[in-house]
């Protein structure tokens, strides 16, 4: 009989069939179809009992359309398990708990059929009291495996069954990152509910080979082992987020990179970053990694925020933090993760994305986007709901709409005095609806006061910095300004920064001054020293010569760390941090580590000068192409009017890898004697317990060393009697000659020059 097709296998009985036809209505898809059907009864006996159905089939061409049991049950099911084991909810300075574990397969070795928990850990197993049951560290969204092999308990089916996972049978490390895996797919579902791109089993390798670190390769999550003074990462819960947070990224996200998704690096990390941090809704992200100190962090979100674009520095994690750290402080300012969440998600449609090294303008679509879900309007040019919280947060990490203007302009070195100085620039924008004001500020000689000058224009802006006196040092920058009033397009980048030691440099004007003496290491070299003591550079040592440059890819020019020519017009040496052997060598080769190293220059009398002022060339690095620990190390100028006393020039963090000129008026910082000199120091600090043990990759180099005379001095460049006479040699109190690169410390020598004067000179170590 019809009715007793499929899984009826037992004798019937009381087969009643009504003559009346009745109208079927079978419920389809926002409507129902109606069909003409007899309906038909019968008894019989189940595994549960004794039954009876009723059925209805087709009048027309006899299909079975309908069977249901009309006797309920109050007997339970064969079987039933609640499977748990002990986790690290969060990291391994936490105390493991015992959880049941949510999604997890059950194989009935019987009949191969898969049965899997629920969300409370629970399962129910129709089967026969006695059937052996295989239950696997893996299920529905989560493959734990170690050297390939997925930890699993066989067992006896009984009525109940308390399943447990334990060290006998598997690795806590294996369980917790088995939970983590379910609750970031869990936290994956509540963002976008109808996305199934994840809803398999993620193969999750535990223990790889290696330490201290994961990594998601486009197919599976991978965890190393202990060792290396680290933790099993797969014991860290964010780790497992983040790495997830990459699989995420690469099938959501429709881009061309890594696992299908995200060619951006830094995009790519920053945003495997939020998935964690919104996940457990804190700023701190990795605690627990460290195998001793259960305070080391891999990153977080509530201190020292990184800064487009001063802080982007080409490795892909610390760019990332820069966006990371902007959805962190949208949650903070909204006061709600899910509503913060529910913008960040629609980044994912906007598939925003680019090479490595365009995060300018990554990042300030990615804030466009973001306006762009919060619009109720059509017209983000007049605001948003959130507009205020969305562009305050976002600014906090220099990504406004105007981050990836393009600044062009020309830098004045030289003007005349009592004339004004003309500023000039030409800016590129994406969004000129959100320019409000180009601005010039600029500050006179060694004030820490800027003077904002308004510039003129609508792509095109001019303006002028008013007369200033001969003898005076000017220094300048630009900076733009969006109709939200935060400062973006600052050119030279970082100029605007305080304290001085985050602040790059600015350009310099040097007022109503002449040339007077240059040192460019080449036609013109005087008597340099490098080194001296209290140096402690391993490596890295100054050198003078012809530079060879260090890249951390030799085919990409932007990788550039160590300089690839000195900086004076058809000239090829210049003062520099030790070479390597070729650009092929890694980074590390030959930059300065474990300690600083000095460069003297020549001695300068200054005793018969008015108003001087040096000027000086330099490249100097700290946050290079996948350096570590980038901007945590000092560059420092000083300069001395006795060879005992120095004054700071420069002492700061900032890294500008490129020529720049500083410029400065001597009298701001010493008097005007017979023994001014000036030193340059690289260093690479060491701090104990930082990654590398602090340690970074530091490069520099010094070229065109100009001193000037104010030319309201009574004396010009055109008295020869100003001119200041050439070393011919140096000889020690018995009138034998000593080679400059062979002067030891605390001798008396003699210094003769070419007008015959003969200058006595006390050589001291300097520390």
């Amino acid at each position: 009989m019809i009715c007793t097709a499929g899984n009826i296998s037992k004798p019937i009985s009381n087969v009643v069939v009504k003559n009346d036809l009745k109208i079927l209505a079978n419920p389809k898809y926002r409507s129902y179809s109606y069909h003409l059907v007899y309906q038909v009864s019968f008894s019989t006996m189940i595994s549960e009992g004794p039954a009876n159905y009723i059925c209805y089939v087709d009048a027309h061409d006899g299909t079975l359309l309908m069977r249901k049991n009309t006797v309920m049950y109050e007997a339970p099911a064969n079987g039933t398990a609640t499977i748990s084991g002990a986790v690290y909810p969060t990291n391994p300075y936490d105390p493991a708990i015992t959880q049941n574990f949510k999604y997890l397969k059950a194989i009935d070795q019987s009949s191969n059929t898969n049965y899997y928990t629920d969300n409370n850990g629970d399962v129910v197993l129709p089967m026969n009291i006695g059937t052996q049951v295989r239950y696997k560290l893996e299920g529905l969204y989560a493959d734990v495996q170690t050297a390939g092999t997925t930890p699993d308990i066989l067992q006896n089916l009984t009525a109940n069954n308390a399943i447990v996972f334990n060290n006998s049978n598997s690795t806590i490390q294996e369980r917790s990152a088995y939970q983590a895996v379910n609750n970031i797919h869990d936290h994956l579902k509540i963002v976008f509910p109808n996305y199934n791109g994840l809803d398999s089993p993620m193969p999750t390798n535990i223990d790889a080979t290696g330490s201290c670190n994961a990594f998601f390769d486009g197919s599976s999550i991978n965890f190393y082992a202990e060792g290396g003074g680290c933790h099993a990462t797969a014991k860290i819960a964010d780790v497992v987020y983040h790495e997830y947070g990459h699989a995420i990224n690469g099938g959501r996200y429709n881009g061309s990179g890594w696992g299908g998704g995200m060619s951006n690096g830094g995009l790519n990390e920053g945003f495997a970053d939020i998935w964690a941090i919104s996940l457990t809704q804190s700023p701190v992200l990795g605690y627990g990694w460290d195998l001793l100190d259960p305070n080391i962090y891999v990153r977080r979100y509530d201190q020292n925020r990184k800064v487009y674009p001063q802080d982007l520095v080409g490795e892909v994690h610390a760019d990332g933090e820069i966006i990371a750290g902007a959805f962190w402080d949208l949650y903070l300012n909204l006061g709600s993760m899910s509503q913060m969440l529910d913008l960040f998600k629609y980044t994912y449609d906007s598939n925003v994305d680019g090479p490595d090294g365009d995060e300018g303008s990554i990042y300030t679509d990615i804030l466009l986007e973001v306006l762009y879900a919060d619009d109720n309007d059509g017209n983000i040019s007049n605001g948003t709901p959130n507009d205020m919280a969305i562009i305050s947060a976002f600014d906090l990490h220099g990504i406004t709409l105007l981050s990836n203007a393009v600044v062009s302009h020309n830098p004045v070195s030289y003007s005349g005095g009592n004339i004004d100085i003309p500023i000039n620039v030409s800016v590129g924008l994406t969004y000129p609806w959100a320019l409000s004001t180009a601005n010039c500020f600029y500050r006179i000689n060694n004030s820490n006061s800027w003077t904002s000058l308004p510039l003129s224009g609508i792509s095109s802006f001019t303006g002028s910095i008013p007369p200033q006196q001969n003898g005076t040092v000017v220094a300048y920058y630009i900076s733009l300004t969006d109709n939200f009033g935060n400062e973006a397009g600052v050119t030279p980048v970082a100029a605007n920064l305080m304290p001085i030691k985050n602040a790059n440099l600015p350009y310099f004007i040097l007022v109503g001054f002449e040339k007077v003496e240059e040192q460019d290491f080449d036609a013109n070299f005087g008597f340099w020293q490098t080194g001296g003591a209290g140096d402690n550079a391993t490596t890295g040592m100054w050198e003078i010569g012809v530079p060879i440059p260090s890249y951390g890819d030799p085919q990409d020019p932007s990788t550039i760390c160590q300089t690839d020519a000195q900086h004076t017009p058809g000239g090829s040496q210049c003062a520099f941090t030790q070479n390597a052997s070729s650009i092929f060598d890694g980074l590390g080769s030959n930059d300065v580590d474990g300690g600083h190293t000095t460069l003297y220059s020549p001695y300068y009398d200054l005793t018969s000068y008015t108003n001087p002022a040096f000027s000086y060339y330099r490249w100097y690095t700290n946050s290079p192409y996948s350096g570590a620990n980038p901007g945590a190390d000092w560059w420092q100028v000083m300069i001395t009017d006795d060879g005992v006393n120095w004054q700071y020039v420069e002492n700061n963090m900032s890294s500008d890898i490129s020529w720049r000129q500083f410029a400065f008026r001597v009298s701001d910082y010493v008097s005007l004697t017979g023994d001014v000199q000036l030193k340059f120091i690289a260093s690479d600090s060491i701090r104990i317990g930082q990654n590398l043990d602090g340690g970074s990759l530091i490069e520099a180099a010094v070229d065109d060393l100009f001193l000037y005379e104010s030319q309201n001095s009574s004396t010009f460049i055109n008295d020869l009697s100003f001119i200041k006479p050439s070393l011919i040699k140096i000889t020690d109190i018995l009138g034998r000659e000593v080679e400059q690169n062979k002067i030891n410390d605390n001798k008396i020598l003699l210094y003769i020059y070419d007008d015959g004067s003969v200058k006595r000179k006390f050589n001291v170590s300097t520390p």
